[in-house]
């Protein structure tokens, strides 16, 4: 059964969510003044830019040849929450967790096999933890599996 008392999301909600990470992002990996240590962090490379200028906030190593990091779920994220703004499915829409997506490892909320969340709990799962579950919850609910979620 959904929660009534979560809130709705929508395209301001979005917008303000978006704002709320790069906030954070810069506030992680933002150049320090003049005069500060040198920036530090557990990453290879970096690329801060602001979405509405252009200007690049934060670069290091910003060229180095590097695999992508959790860009699946990133994209996933953006799917589910393009298709949430489509209206094609609901914010609250309830999301049955299945067998495999409870058996991700790695970084996970540990969802359980048969447990009940809305899109948008898994949507935070995803954004604020990384976690495979949820992605692979979010995936098997949009498309039927993971596998056709990336065939799409």
């Amino acid at each position: 059964m959904p929660r009534t008392d979560a809130p709705q999301f929508t395209r301001r909600t979005g917008r303000m969510f978006a704002s709320i990470l790069v906030i954070a992002c810069t506030a992680l990996l933002a150049p320090p003044p003049a005069g500060a240590e040198e920036v530090s962090g557990d990453y290879d490379a970096a690329v801060l830019m602001d979405a509405r200028t252009g200007e690049l906030l934060f670069a290091e190593n910003a060229h180095e040849p590097l695999p992508p990091a959790s860009m699946v779920k990133m994209m996933t994220e953006l799917i589910v929450l393009e298709l949430v703004a489509e209206g094609e499915i609901g914010s609250e829409d309830p999301v049955t967790v299945s067998a495999k997506a409870s058996r991700m490892g790695g970084s996970q909320v540990y969802l359980k096999q048969g447990e009940t969340f809305t899109v948008l709990e898994l949507l935070l799962a995803l954004a604020i933890h990384s976690a495979n579950d949820a992605a692979v919850a979010l995936a098997e609910h949009v498309a039927g599996s993971v596998e056709a979620s990336s065939n799409s």
